[in-house]
């Protein structure tokens, strides 16, 4: 057994930095036009995967595909060609690092709700989408959810690095809401809307090992494995709501919601039942 593979996700072809621990893959092979120009990296079109769906997912395309065909390795992790963790991991560091935590990821605070950033990336029918499916497959998240899109944080880029054995777990959640969410969404036609649920991966994994109390060590993010970064990327998260941003917090975001359905738009719903569209 392999004791670290770190995936490193590529779209393109350029310089990557790899070795016996981080590994480029060809995320999107199935639908990339670049096949022959990076046929020297492993793709995820190979076994179970949803290589085709690339644009829609990201990222998450090379994490599905770890999921269902990275075995006999005990820690897997996950990054982009360039975007590194700013600790150069080995196999030795590894166990220390996540000796007395779960999972090493990176954190991003806001000035704002944590919900209010996710409404810059998709809209507020995807977002209550969202919303329904995990209420109907995942009841007992709900506390978790409110609160965590109450909060001012995430754990950003789909960056982590966890015993395989852990990651396949969070997969299994990740995969069974976003799948479910494919169900219902309408199609796009402009590039960035259609990584709805890249972007609904991104935001959630912070609410998964929120509710499952892992213990996160979390570190910087950089162009190249190793290096530290001048300016941190971590911020302090006890940051208070700006006098401007409270306004529109206290209209849509107020305290008072108690379940995920207070968050449910009327005007979406009744769209909803025009559109045939029933979670």
């Amino acid at each position: 057994m392999e004791k670290i593979k770190i995936l490193v996700a590529c779209h393109k072809p350029g310089k990557v930095y790899q070795d016996d621990i981080y590994t480029p893959i060809h995320v999107g092979r199935a639908v990339s036009r670049f096949k022959e120009e990076m046929a020297d990296m492993i793709g995820d079109d190979t076994g179970d995967n949803i290589s085709e769906k690339n644009p829609m997912y990201c990222e998450l395309t090379a994490q599905y595909w770890a999921w269902k065909n990275l075995h006999d390795v005990e820690y897997v992790g996950f990054c982009h060609y360039r975007r590194f963790f700013d600790i150069r991991i080995t196999s030795e560091k590894v166990d220390c690092l996540l000796r007395n935590h779960d999972v090493i990821a990176l954190k991003k605070c806001f000035p704002y709700p944590v919900r209010m950033d996710f409404l810059s990336y998709i809209t507020l029918d995807e977002f209550t989408i969202l919303l329904m499916v995990i209420k109907k497959k995942y009841p007992d998240y709900e506390q978790t959810i409110i609160d965590y899109f109450r909060g001012n944080f995430l754990y950003p880029l789909n960056m982590l690095i966890c015993r395989k054995e852990l990651f396949d777990q969070y997969a299994e959640w990740l995969f069974g809401i976003l799948s479910e969410c494919e169900k219902h969404l309408k199609p796009m036609p402009y590039t960035r809307a259609r990584r709805t649920l890249a972007y609904m991966g991104e935001y959630l994994m912070a609410a998964y090992m929120i509710h499952h109390h892992l213990k996160v060590h979390f570190v910087d993010v950089n162009g190249e494995p190793g290096v530290p970064k001048r300016r941190s990327f971590k911020h302090k998260c006890a940051v208070p709501l700006k006098k401007a941003v409270n306004k529109v917090y206290t209209r849509k975001f107020s305290s008072w919601e108690k379940t995920l359905e207070d968050w449910y738009d009327p005007a979406v719903l009744v769209g909803f039942k025009s559109d045939r569209i029933s979670v």
